[in-house]
């Protein structure tokens, strides 16, 4: 059950905040997995769906939204293949997802045909993390290796401070903030190397004060809530 005029209040309240603030809102579509919503949410103001699989993008994306994030690697040969697939046949659709390591990347460059058309984001990750590149060295590196790669299209970095912060503590938000800075930062490291305007996407449920406090600094990008 959903109550229907919280729900409108939450999405109009939510996208208030980010337009005030210069960001663009990629809502996570994981939890609810209803197109519905996401047309609500995109109605709205949203970019696109951000997803946390292969298969849910899949979904996303034929239930026609515009652009698709996936918070995470994807190195499902068939199901890369498949999503390469639909964006030829659809070419007003954008999907982008995150790469950690530049085994991952030789894993999609192996998986697909040189004229796909799939966005990558580098993952900037922080001791403790999940995922993500440790170092920016790292970080560099695999950008490099993206933008080297014919089937994949570098748009710019991303993150997840979720993971190094459970609670509003002093030091959880420190943690939390010198991860956001430092992802912020991380997009001159690679402008030189992405196709078109850059992308900087992060943001949990948690922190995402922090977040676009960070990524206000950040100029000439699309800035990703």
């Amino acid at each position: 059950v959903v109550d229907g005029p919280a729900l409108e209040h939450n999405i109009a309240a939510f996208a208030a905040w980010t337009s005030k603030r210069g960001l663009e809102l990629m809502p996570h579509g994981k939890t609810t997995m209803s197109p519905v919503l996401w047309r609500r949410q995109l109605d709205a103001g949203a970019t696109g769906i951000t997803l946390a699989t292969g298969w849910q993008a899949a979904v996303a994306l034929q239930a026609g939204v515009p652009t698709v994030q996936i918070a995470n690697m994807c190195a499902d040969p068939g199901l890369l293949r498949r999503l390469a697939s639909w964006l030829v046949d659809h070419p007003e659709q954008e999907l982008v997802v995150w790469a950690d390591s530049v085994a991952v990347v030789d894993a999609m460059a192996a998986a697909l045909p040189p004229t796909s058309r799939i966005g990558v984001l580098v993952e900037l990750g922080a001791d403790g993390g999940r995922t993500g590149a440790r170092t920016e060295a790292e970080l560099l590196a695999i950008a490099e290796r993206v933008a080297q790669t014919p089937s994949l299209t570098l748009r710019g970095v991303g993150g997840y401070e979720g993971a190094l912060g459970h609670d509003r503590s002093p030091e959880a938000l420190r943690l939390v903030r010198a991860y956001t800075d430092r992802l912020a930062a991380s997009v001159e490291l690679v402008r030189p190397l992405v196709h078109g305007v850059p992308w900087v996407s992060g943001g949990g449920s948690a922190y995402f004060d922090i977040v676009a406090e960070s990524f206000a600094s950040v100029r000439d990008a699309r800035r990703m809530l």
